[in-house]
């Protein structure tokens, strides 16, 4: 028992050193989280103004490094 401030020692060296991920990791997967959850509810969003977030990523990974003349004709 008398090694027990020690075994708290590496866990608390952890959460110094790793705080700010700690915080915010969680948080942007419950904002995330938070806004599909808005974009399902049909009191708030239009189904015609409902937007896929699969589409917004493929859509910004096809203009920085994708053919930009592709993009063109889907817009």
């Amino acid at each position: 028992m008398t090694n027990s401030p020690d075994k708290f020692g590496a866990v608390k060296g952890f959460v110094n050193r790793n705080l700010v991920l700690i915080v915010m990791v969680p948080m942007l997967i419950t904002l995330h989280w938070g806004w599909f959850t808005l974009q399902k509810n049909p009191n708030l969003v239009d189904q015609s103004n409902r937007k896929n977030p699969f589409d917004i990523v493929m859509k910004n990974i096809k203009n920085k490094w994708g053919d930009k003349k592709a993009d063109e004709k889907d817009s």
